[in-house]
């Protein structure tokens, strides 16, 4: 059924910069809802990125000639 808005852990950005854990169990399910602005996404990339850059991880795409 029905999403009930205590069934909500929490946000996405909650989880990204480390306010919540995310997932510990493969029982558990995310849903990602990317309707909003632009701007959210952007910073939500950020956040990633930067956090790799720290780790020293991740792999440089070249998307165009």
């Amino acid at each position: 059924g029905l999403l009930r808005r205590e069934d909500i852990y929490g946000e996405l950005g909650e989880i990204v910069c480390g306010v919540k854990k995310g997932r510990e169990s493969p029982r558990e399910i995310t849903i990602f809802d990317s309707t909003g602005l632009a701007i959210q996404d952007v910073a939500t990339a950020w956040i990633v990125y930067e956090r790799a850059r720290e780790k020293g991880v991740g792999t440089w795409l070249t998307l165009f000639k």
